[in-house]
């Protein structure tokens, strides 16, 4: 085996947010967003970092990784028009024969969830992080009216990192272009091997930490959370 390569996404614009800059060069806790994620990988088993940035923050994401002596990072590639294409940039640029998929937008990401994701696609060759859904679930019909409450015990959110073997998410993009299939429409790494290979993601105990950080409520969550989260972490 080549090893383990970990393709970290840091190009979306994060619009949502509403800064001046996208969500992931954000500061919390004297730290850019990303920096917690670069940090993170840089302390497990993985072997290569594959940073994915907009072309016009690719100097700041160079600094980044400078700053914080993140030395498995060793490629730095510029994102695509969407997510999906994104990751295959950064899937491109890997070398690793498994790798790991990682929202930038998610810097609490544990050494727990990291190894436990290596783990499992060894043996499942796809997996996803998951965490049970708390809230009531309902679908509004097309009048607006509330349909019946969704069954809460078999709804999951789906988290990151995603990991797949190298080879098997090359061949499913391949042959999602094949098919012509608009990658905009993607909007987590399991639907490529699902949609591309027909091949189902193993499902393994995510983390509640591990938010995606989206809105300036996020932010506000983020901001109490991060100093406990990495204490909890070096305690262990």
């Amino acid at each position: 085996m080549k090893g383990i390569s970990a393709v970290i996404l840091a190009a979306g614009k994060g619009s949502r947010m509403g800064a001046d800059r996208p969500k992931q060069f954000i500061e919390a806790g004297g730290k850019p967003l990303i920096a917690y994620c670069l940090i993170a990988f840089e302390k497990s088993p993985v072997d290569q970092i594959v940073l994915v940035s907009g072309r016009q923050y690719m100097d700041l994401c160079s600094q980044i990784v400078e700053r914080y002596h993140i030395s498995k990072c060793r490629s730095i590639t510029v994102g695509g028009a969407c997510r999906a294409a994104s990751v295959l940039n950064g899937i491109n640029a890997s070398e690793g024969d498994i790798v790991l998929i990682h929202d930038g937008a998610r810097p609490l990401i544990s050494q727990r969830l990291i190894a436990d994701t290596i783990d499992a696609v060894k043996k499942y060759r796809s997996v996803v992080p998951v965490i049970p859904v708390k809230d009531t679930i309902r679908m509004l019909a097309p009048d607006g009216e509330l349909l019946p409450a969704l069954d809460r015990s078999r709804l999951f959110g789906m988290q990151t990192p995603q990991a797949f073997f190298r080879d098997d998410i090359l061949n499913a993009y391949a042959s999602l272009e094949s098919k012509g299939y608009d990658l905009a429409e993607i909007t987590d790494d399991v639907m490529v091997m699902e949609k591309g290979a027909g091949i189902k993601a193993h499902p393994l105990a995510g983390d509640e930490y591990n938010r995606k950080i989206t809105t300036p409520s996020d932010m506000d969550w983020l901001s109490l959370h991060i100093g406990r989260k990495h204490r909890d972490e070096d305690e262990r």
